[in-house]
């Protein structure tokens, strides 16, 4: 997560890290398939957002 953020990926905080759990910032707001719910005419342009993500994440170099 700290590689990601310093690469200006949105990352959520991350507060504590144990052998088997991660405790993470709680992010309020609608879920992409709450907004797919109400207004799923949105489908194409909700895909957009999510591929333009993967794209973002996929350009970056993982840590050595």
């Amino acid at each position: 997560m700290a590689h990601l953020d310093a690469r200006g990926f949105p990352v959520p905080k991350v507060y504590d890290i144990t052998e088997t759990d991660m405790v993470l910032e709680r992010l309020t707001g609608p879920t992409m398939l709450d907004a797919l719910a109400r207004r799923p005419w949105r489908v194409t342009d909700l895909g957009r957002v999510l591929g333009g993500f993967h794209d973002r994440l996929h350009a970056l170099s993982a840590p050595s």
